[in-house]
C-alpha cells in the first residue's frame, strides 16, 4: 500500500482517509474543517442516521468536488451537494471509487470502498452487540448475525478497516475486532465507536487483542501514516 496514505481518527466513529487526490470521511460528527483540502475530491460516507454517526452541520464545508454517500435511512438533503443514497448489499460506482455495501447489526450499512488500488472498510454500527443484561438467545442471535455479515468479506483483501470496540459492552467489547482479524484478510485495523474512552480502549488492546495490526488511538484528531 502506498505510504502516502494518511488516516485521521477524528472522534468516536468519525475518521478520514487521505490519498494523493482524495479525502474520504466516514461518520463524521465533529469539526473536521481544519483537515479539509479543497484541492482534493471530498467523499463523505454516512452509515446511518443515528446522531453519533450523522450530523448535518459537518457538510457546511463544500466545494465542487464534494460527494455525499448516505445510507437510505437519512432523509436530509444538505443544499448544494451531490448525494448518492445507498442500501445494504449493493454495488455503486461514484467518480473514481467503487463501493460495496453490507448489512448492519443495527441500522444502515457498512462500507467497503475501493480507491487508488486499496480497499477501505468502515463498519458503521456493524458490531457484535453482546449486552450483558440481554437474554442468552438474543445474545446468540446477535453473534450469529455479526458472523454471517462478516463472512461476506471472505476473499476480500482489506488494507484499512474501522471496527467497533464499544466499552459499554464491558467484557464483550472486543468480540467484533477479535472475530474480524481472525476471519478477514486485513492489514491495519483502527477501533471506532468508543467515544472519549481512550484509556479503556487501550487497556482492551493491551490485555485482550495484542495484535500489531490493531492500532491504539490516544486522542481526538490523531493522525497516522499507513
Amino acid at each position: 500500500m502506498n505510504n502516502d496514505i494518511r488516516v485521521v481518527h477524528l472522534y468516536h466513529s468519525g475518521v478520514m482517509v487521505e490519498t494523493k487526490n482524495s479525502q474520504l470521511y466516514f461518520d463524521v460528527i465533529s469539526d473536521q474543517r481544519s483537515f479539509v483540502d479543497v484541492n482534493k475530491k471530498q467523499f463523505y460516507f454516512v452509515s446511518h442516521a443515528h446522531n453519533d454517526h450523522y450530523d448535518p452541520k459537518v457538510f457546511q464545508v463544500s466545494n465542487h468536488n464534494t460527494f455525499l454517500i448516505f445510507s437510505e435511512d437519512i432523509d436530509d438533503h444538505p443544499i448544494g451537494h451531490i448525494i448518492t443514497r445507498v442500501e445494504p448489499n449493493k454495488n455503486y460506482e461514484i467518480d473514481n471509487i467503487s463501493i460495496k455495501t453490507f448489512d448492519s447489526t443495527d441500522s444502515g450499512v457498512a462500507f467497503l470502498v475501493a480507491i487508488d488500488g486499496m480497499n477501505i472498510f468502515h463498519s458503521g454500527d456493524l458490531n457484535w452487540w453482546h449486552w450483558e443484561n440481554r437474554p442468552v438467545l438474543e445474545q446468540r442471535n446477535e453473534e450469529m448475525a455479526y458472523k454471517a455479515i462478516i463472512s461476506n468479506l471472505d476473499g476480500e483483501k482489506i488494507d484499512i478497516a474501522f471496527v467497533p470496540i464499544d466499552p459499554r459492552l464491558k467484557s464483550a467489547a472486543s468480540l467484533a475486532v477479535r472475530h474480524f482479524i481472525e476471519k478477514v484478510d486485513v492489514k491495519t485495523v483502527f477501533p471506532i465507536h468508543f467515544g472519549e474512552s481512550f484509556k479503556i480502549l487501550n487497556e482492551i488492546l493491551a490485555n485482550e487483542i495484542k495484535d500489531e495490526r490493531v492500532k491504539p488511538v490516544t486522542k481526538r484528531n490523531e493522525s497516522f501514516v499507513v
